[in-house]
């Protein structure tokens, strides 16, 4: 004589969305690489504020001499990357390189303002 197992299905715990035209997917769907609609115009704004300022630390560094100012411009340079990278990513979601290496950038940068003191090398243009 045969028996039944019985059977329960389980809910799936996260379901594949269908993109939007910018490849945007709720934060609950399991092909999600961010957890919020990005802006591209704010992500815009700090690109061009930081390519201003990666440009005029090259200039101080320049005009006064002050070459050990390099990781100030690094920093600038690394928040500059990251925000061009989030820029084009807002564009292309689904593209998952512009959001690791974004990120990366995005949480390195500011130990660049660190390594100066710490190495006695002062304020640039002091």
């Amino acid at each position: 004589m045969a028996t039944s197992t019985p059977t329960t299905s389980l809910p799936p715990q996260c379901t594949t969305a269908i993109p939007d035209h910018n490849g945007y997917v709720p934060p609950s769907a399991c092909n999600a690489n961010y957890g919020f609609y990005p802006s591209w115009e704010w992500n815009l704004a700090f690109t061009i504020a930081f390519f201003f300022t990666t440009f005029f630390h090259i200039a101080q560094m320049l005009a006064f001499k002050k070459f050990f100012c390099w990781v100030v411009v690094m920093g600038s340079a690394w928040e500059y990357a990251c925000f061009l990278l989030r820029t084009l990513g807002a564009f292309d979601q689904q593209n998952r390189g512009f959001v690791v290496v974004s990120t990366v950038l995005f949480l390195l940068a500011p130990n660049t303002r660190v390594v100066a003191p710490l190495a006695g090398q002062g304020v640039c243009g002091s």
